[in-house]
């Protein structure tokens, strides 16, 4: 062999290259007798392995120990072994304990590292046959390892395992165990032992190479020389490696150690952060800003101008946060990216603040508190929270919550100054509370079922309008009195600017018709008419799976008619909601008790007029009863206040107890009697609650009692004087004297105060008040409402008791009558000339004339007799809420409520005639589809809605009394919508083929006059409508509901939607002689006193400050506003009720009411998808009513709806979709009929409804 020189071999891979291709490998081949088709011996992997551990070589021949001596000695060669078949059992154990012995000597787990099959088969010397073996090794060794196949074009199948070789090394083949370093007390020793053992083998290496370097020429000795050199060089490595592994060891140790993670620098960066970071978090924005903007402040841009202030301020904090969060690593949720991951990290970061130090709370910890208490979480999980730093703690949160609260009185004086008007809004809110876990509770308060009353304020937009409130014209006086107020003033017709907008609303909704029939159809090759529904529905699918396609032959324009009341820019309204009114206002005394908490709040006086004795013209006498009733009203609502304070003590100290200790309630009657108690019925809709039931119930008992007495009285009274003793009466006389304290006492008397001696002069009983004056009874004494026995005598014309009783000193007049008229007053008012001379002769005219004074200011006047106009030069008018009661202050609610705030304002109409009815837009829709229902239903309506359309849930019920349930309001204006435009779309098939269908001629001059078909188009299909309903009855009332239901429910819900008050009052025309027509009592009273109230009694700046604030803006959006009573239903009722469903008082209730609108700021804030929603979800599309409609409109052509028969008369009545009977004529041309009906009652419902009109009426006949 030639020379080598030294600098050839200095690089050691070459040389251990060269040295494994001198390796002579051999193989040793088994012949057998039979030449058979070989597969590989799976026994070579054992025999290489036995050649190199010597201890696996005994496993093979060793036998167990407890086998005899005499089978210890080495058994006879196998005989598989010679054919190469599958190993024995004993052998494949001791297979598997070598291969997993050599994976887990020369690999280790590490996350990240790959290593491919290839590799594994060469070091373990597996033949690929055997690669589920190795499979099988591989998940037997590492459990962690991720297995995974990789197929790529033209590279074979691999396996790749999440694991790396130990120490980053492993010689195929090689019979040389790896080095495991040795354990010693410390980390230094180690190190230097290693050390030591690397210079040792660098020197044998050097020694060797001398050698080798001299020995080169003699062939056999280099060989050797060599080999001892690879060896060598095999162990320097290991310990080179060895030695690398324990310094990786000490870094990771290293930076495990707190105290040396950060460098000076670094630390003081750090602090620096921090403190700036609690600077960001501080509540200088929330907690310590004004209590009556808080909710303004709470938007998700919070949490984004945190997480963008800690990326600008805090860049270190933001290294971390970023390293800790973010990963490369793809999301199943594509939601959740890093900027998501960081805004929690950054969450996270304020409740590590909070946990550093208590005192740093911060705006996240206080945010996240309220979010869980607005879903129900409790004082103990909230503490449990804050324990762990993520919530404050539950008394600072309250504390939070009871200062808005508390001082809600500074905001309404804020936001509401007593120069502003203002619209109140009010609605009642009905918490089921009969669930197992609050009975405890109401053991002792009562019913299940909590009614109160959720309230609002709105500061009205006034923009263009604020001088109307500088004046008394416009201000105080009403728009014309209502005496001038004729049955023609409430009809449409005698208004033209409603007119107009109504003429030209209906002419867009029909050209909309004629839009869609004409150019959005496509014209089938068989009529629709006769085609069957299998024909219909398979063109219906062809048109829906490949779309519409229709070229557009008419050139049709639809425009929008209306328009905001206010053009200026468009502003979200501002909605204060005030505190929860524990007041049922379903009841008269609750809504009386509410009317009050407004009146204190806004600064409006409510106090009772003392003097009240109402005047009856027509009968010439004094309304005794209406003073009565006032007087038991005042009574109830006295008795009803002393009621709810001891309500509200029983609560609190309730509450303290229950909050103290939550079983303070509980019996083992709980579990008895939860099915019971379970089963209440829903009484408390009703007028009267059962509290007020009671009240009737104790009354009949006190009247019962009296009567009982009374009866008594003259039984013994007739008895004695009939009977034949002439000394019975004497001793009748002296046993009512002597028991005189069993009917002569402030007990006994009836529940309006009258006494026995009230009750006779009532009865006219001339003799019993002569032997009630004899046994010396009060002839002075005042009932309840402040009458005398001879008041009653006057106002009964009783002139013979009337001289008894003032013969025996009865007063007259003077200071004893404060609360009404002196007898004597009344008699000259009645006319009475014999009493009022009887009465003359000891009058104290003074004083009669200061009450008398006082007594006038009761009567029911008109207010513009009453108001006298001061020059302008010498006093400036200033609006004041409080002094200018005859400039109403709104209150909204639905039909219901508007009623008893009348019922209240009737009762005491001094005390509550401040406030005027605003009725709820929300709800008067449903009325509306109620009536659309009632008038169309019968004659084909219901059938194609419920099932030509195949909507189920649209029932009778569902337009009636579930019209507000369920999301039934919005499923029945949808289908007054649809069922409208299928009328119209049959309506517009037939006009088409009419004669009344412009021609071509016509057409061409309307686009060339016009610039399109509108004008051809809409005046022949008007015409159409007009005379098809003069032949045909049935046509008629087809039409009414694409001429007047449909567009007028359009109508309604645009105006609502762009705020237009013009559009809103026609609407409210419209419905007047609907209503009335279709016999809905409290409707169309609803629609007469609204209609008189913006046409006549409210001040023309009431008027317009309704017309620009009849709907809520809640983002500022144009076209996206909501109606009043919507707003309270939505913003106040229903969140409450989501809010309180977790909480079991009443004091949590008044706090989450008093702070809903930071509540749902703070769910809004969290579940924006700007910042923590994580939900996949798209936006619900409304899905396209056209097919629905297309199918109403094939029914409506098949029945001939629009098919004119001129002399028609009747109407097909549809029961389950065929013909049964006729439809009422009542229900035909309602509108029409509505308007006469409207008129013939004018008077007589005028007369019922508003006591000036019947006051100034009877005024107006005497003077006649």
């Amino acid at each position: 062999m030639a020379s080598i020189d030294e600098d050839d071999l200095t690089d050691l891979d070459d040389l251990e290259k060269s040295f494994d291709e001198l390796k002579l490998l051999e193989c040793e081949e088994t012949l057998t007798s039979t030449p058979v088709k070989r597969r590989p011996c799976k026994r070579n992997i054992l025999e290489d392995i036995n050649n190199t551990h010597s201890e696996s070589s005994e496993l093979l021949t060793k036998k167990h120990a407890l086998t005899p001596e005499s089978k210890a000695s080495g058994l006879p060669a196998r005989k598989r072994t010679m054919t190469g078949c599958s190993l024995n059992a004993r052998e494949i154990r001791s297979r598997h304990e070598v291969i997993y012995s050599r994976l887990c000597e020369g690999f280790e787990e590490k996350m990240g590292s790959v290593t491919n099959q290839t590799a594994l088969l060469e070091y373990l010397n597996v033949d690929e046959n055997d690669k589920s073996l190795l499979t099988r090794a591989v998940k037997a060794v590492f459990p962690a390892a991720d297995l995974r196949r990789i197929r790529k074009k033209n590279y074979p199948e691999m396996y790749l395992l999440f694991i790396i070789e130990r120490y980053q090394y492993h010689n195929v083949g090689a019979k040389t165990n790896f080095w495991k370093p040795e354990y010693f007390d410390n980390d230094e020793d180690e190190i230097n032992s290693i050390k030591m053992k690397i210079n040792a083998s660098k020197e044998v290496m050097e020694q060797i190479w001398v050698q080798l370097s001299d020995k080169l020429q003699e062939s056999p000795d280099m060989i050797t020389l060599a080999e001892q050199y690879a060896r060598e060089s095999f162990e320097h490595d290991k310990y080179v490696h060895g030695l690398v592994n324990l310094y990786e060891e000490e870094i990771q140790r290293i930076n495990r150690q707190k105290d040396d993670i950060l460098s000076s620098e670094q630390k003081k960066l750090l602090n620096e952060e921090v403190r700036h970071l609690r600077s960001l978090n501080e509540f200088k924005d929330l907690r310590k800003s004004g209590i009556g903007v808080r909710h303004d402040l709470i938007t998700p841009d919070l949490f984004n101008a945190f997480c963008t202030q800690v990326k600008e301020k805090c860049p270190l904090i933001d290294s971390i946060l970023e390293t800790i969060c973010t990963t490369a690593n793809s999301e199943n949720n594509v939601r959740k990216t890093n900027e998501l991951k960081f805004k929690c990290a950054s969450h996270a970061l304020a409740s590590l603040l909070h946990i550093r130090s208590s005192k740093d709370s911060t705006d996240f910890s206080l945010l996240f508190g309220l979010l869980c208490i607005s879903y129900g979480a409790g004082k103990q999980f909230v503490n449990m929270l804050n324990a762990i730093g993520l919530s404050l703690h539950w008394d600072t949160i309250m504390k939070f919550l009871d200062q808005r609260l508390n001082n809600f009185t500074s905001i309404i004086k804020e936001k509401f100054p007593a120069d502003v008007p203002v619209i109140l809004l009010m609605d009642n809110i009905n918490i089921y509370r009969g669930k197992h876990r609050h009975h405890r509770l109401y053991k002792v308060l009562g019913p299940t079922m909590w009614n109160f009353t959720g309230r609002g304020a709105l500061v009205p937009n006034l923009t263009g309008i604020e001088h109307l409130f500088h004046k008394e014209e416009t201000c105080i006086l009403p728009q014309k009195p209502i005496l001038e107020l004729k049955a023609n003033d409430v009809i449409i017709d005698n208004h033209p600017e409603h007119v107009k907008l109504w003429n030209d609303f209906r002419d867009q909704y029909f050209l909309q018709l004629l839009q869609t029939g004409l150019n959005c159809i496509p014209q089938p090759d068989k009529d629709f008419a006769t085609m069957t529904e299998e024909e219909f529905m398979e063109w219906l699918k062809k048109q829906t799976v490949e779309g519409v396609q229709v070229k557009e032959n008419f050139v049709i324009q639809v425009a929008d008619v209306l328009k905001p009341s206010v053009d200026s820019s468009f502003k979200s309204s501002d909605v204060v909601i005030l505190p929860l009114s524990v007041e049922d206002n379903s009841t008269i005394n609750g809504t009386a008790s509410i009317l009050e908490e407004f009146g204190k709040e806004f600064g409006i006086d409510c106090n009772h007029q003392t003097s009240f004795l109402p005047f009856d013209e027509n009968k010439n006498v004094f309304d005794l009863k209406a003073s009565r009733n006032r007087y038991e009203f005042i009574t109830h609502l006295e008795e009803h206040k002393k009621t709810m304070l001891e309500y509200k003590s029983q609560l609190d100290s309730t509450e303290k107890d229950f909050e103290h200790n939550s079983c303070v309630f509980q019996s083992a009657e709980d579990d008895k009697e939860t099915n019971e108690e379970s089963d209440d019925n829903d009484d408390d809709a009703d007028e009267e609650s059962a509290l007020s039931q009671l009240k009737k119930k104790k009354f009949q008992k006190i009247d019962g009692a009296f009567k009982k007495v009374y009866d008594g009285v003259v039984k013994k009274m007739w008895k004695a004087a009939h009977i034949s003793d002439p000394h019975a009466f004497e001793k009748f006389l002296k046993e009512m004297e002597y028991k005189r304290h069993e009917w002569d006492t402030n007990s006994i008397a009836d529940h309006f105060g009258r006494t026995i001696l009230h009750a006779a002069v009532e009865d006219n009983n001339v003799t019993l008040v002569k032997t009630l004056i004899t046994v010396g009874v009060d002839i002075n004494c005042l009932e309840g409402c402040g009458a005398s026995p001879l008041t009653l005598a006057v106002i009964n014309k009783n002139e013979g008791i009337a001289k008894v009783l003032h013969d025996n000193f009865a007063l007259s007049s003077g200071a004893l009558f404060t609360c009404m008229p002196s007898p004597l007053e009344i008699a000259k008012v009645m006319e009475l000339d014999t009493m009022v001379k009887l009465f003359e002769t000891d009058q104290d005219y003074i004083e009669d004339k200061i009450l008398l004074q006082s007594f006038e200011q009761c009567k029911p006047v008109d207010s513009s007799d009453k108001i006298e106009i001061p020059d302008g030069e010498s006093q400036v008018f200033k609006f004041n809420r409080s002094e200018c009661r005859s400039c109403p202050t709104i209150i909204v609610g639905d039909n219901g409520t508007n009623k008893i705030c009348r019922s209240v304002k009737n009762r005491a109409s001094y005390a509550f005639n401040w406030c005027s009815e605003f009725p709820g837009d929300m709800h008067t829709k449903g009325y509306l589809c109620e009536a659309c229902y009632k008038a169309m239903a019968d004659g084909g309506f219901h059938h194609v809605i419920h099932t030509v359309m195949k909507r189920p849930k649209l029932t009778r019920e569902a337009f009636g009394k579930r019209k507000f349930q369920d999301q039934n309001l919005s499923r029945i204006k949808e289908a007054v919508r649809d069922g409208g435009v299928a009328f119209g779309l049959a309506a517009v098939q037939e006009f088409k083929k009419s004669v009344y269908f412009p021609t071509k001629s016509q057409l061409m001059e309307s686009l060339r006059r016009t610039g399109s078909h509108n004008e051809a188009l809409l005046t022949g299909f008007k015409k159409w409508l007009q005379d098809g309903s003069a032949d045909d009855a049935s046509f008629k009332y087809n039409t009414d509901l694409i001429s007047l239901y449909a567009p007028l429910l359009e109508l309604y819900c645009n105006v609502t939607k762009c705020c237009d008050g013009l559009g809103r009052e026609v609407v409210w025309f419209l419905l007047l002689p609907i209503f009335c027509q279709l016999r809905k009592r409290n409707y169309w009273t609803e629609s007469l006193v609204h209609i008189v109230n913006f046409t006549t009694k409210w001040p023309l700046a009431v008027r317009m400050m309704m017309r620009q604030n009849c709907s809520v803006s809640i983002k500022g959006n144009r076209n996206a506003n909501i109606a009043l009573d919507e707003f309270v239903e939505t913003y106040i009722v229903q969140p409450l009720k989501k809010y309180v469903s977790g909480h079991t008082t009443v004091k949590m209730c008044r706090r989450l009411m008093a702070n809903v609108q930071i509540f749902g700021q703070v769910r809004n804030a969290y579940t924006d998808h700007s910042v923590f929603d994580v939900h996949v979800t798209t936006k619900h599309k409304e899905q396209d009513p056209l097919p629905d409609q297309l199918k109403g409109m094939q029914f409506c052509l098949k029945e001939k709806f629009f098919s004119p028969q001129k002399g028609n008369k009747f109407i097909n009545k549809y029961v389950d979709g065929k013909k049964d009977g006729h439809v009422k004529n009542s229900l035909v041309d309602v509108f029409t009929k509505g308007v006469k009906k409207v008129q013939d009652n004018f008077d007589h419902k005028m007369f019922e409804l508003f006591p000036e009109w019947r006051l100034g009426k009877r005024s107006e006949g005497e003077n006649e």
